[in-house]
């Protein structure tokens, strides 16, 4: 009865995102992140505490700096389990209406002193460090065939975890702005990531077929406010944590390209 007992839980736990969830835990640990399990946020437009699956920190002092002394880079994490297959409808981001660094823009308040938008102006530059320029395709609708009518995953996770995304950005805003001095400047920015079993494809349109990925940017927006979601297929993660690390590194190298808002003694 006991070992019967057993069975059912794991076959129930297996259908959850949990088993995802401990398998990140573990990668990110192992290549030096510090991972949080449930991290808590307000959903305002329900009012209500939910969780996000995990947050995972990065952090590193940067004495040699001229104006940010520190770089902190936030993944919220979201760990989506299904059977079934994830389409996304793909555009070139040449074509697409908007300015990739639009992107960036919550994190451009969060720092501390602000980045001046111009930092950002010249995109070259800035191509070989965000990994996010280095890509071509964006998807820009989802689907999930083969569930029941009402059933939207995807839509679920990308709006947890852009909601917790900006809940937290915004404490640590108000966080940085109550503080009368800052003794290390803050380089703060952050990316939404959906971890996911499900196979993933890209549609690029009529007569051409689906090309299976492994790593997929999706245009999301909530509250006419464009965010970027990493959509990441599992046995992948590891790969896309070293593009990550690979970024902060080159980021760390070309920290004084970005031009704060004001230089002011108490931040430096």
């Amino acid at each position: 009865m006991v070992s019967n007992l057993k069975k059912r839980i794991l076959d129930e736990f297996k259908k959850s995102g949990f088993p995802i969830e401990i398998e990140a835990v573990r990668i990110l640990e192992n290549m030096g992140w510090e991972a949080s399990n449930q991290l808590g946020y307000l959903d305002e437009d329900e009012n209500k505490w939910r969780r996000v699956d995990l947050r995972a920190v990065r952090a590193e002092n940067i004495e040699e700096s001229q104006v940010y002394k520190r770089l902190v880079l936030h993944l919220y994490i979201e760990c989506k389990h299904s059977d079934n297959p994830w389409v996304f409808y793909v555009r070139e981001k040449e074509k697409m209406p908007f300015h990739p660094f639009e992107i960036l823009s919550i994190l451009k308040e969060v720092s501390c002193p602000p980045v001046l938008p111009k930092s950002f102006l010249d995109e070259k530059q800035w191509q070989m460090i965000f990994h996010f320029l280095k890509l071509k395709d964006i998807g820009i609708i989802s689907f999930e065939p083969f569930t029941q009518k009402g059933k939207d995953k995807i839509f679920e996770a990308s709006s947890q975890v852009v909601k917790s995304l900006k809940y937290s950005l915004e404490r640590n805003k108000t966080n940085l702005s109550n503080l009368s001095t800052v003794k290390h400047s803050v380089f703060c920015w952050a990316y939404p990531i959906i971890l996911t079993d499900a196979r993933v494809f890209a549609f690029y349109g009529k007569n051409r077929p689906l090309v299976e990925v492994q790593h997929l940017p999706y245009l999301f927006n909530y509250k006419e406010e464009d965010f970027l979601i990493d959509i990441v297929y599992l046995d992948y993660f590891n790969k896309y944590l070293q593009l990550i690390g690979e970024e902060f590194e080159a980021l760390k190298k070309n920290i004084n390209l970005l031009q704060p808002h004001r230089l002011n003694k108490d931040y430096l």
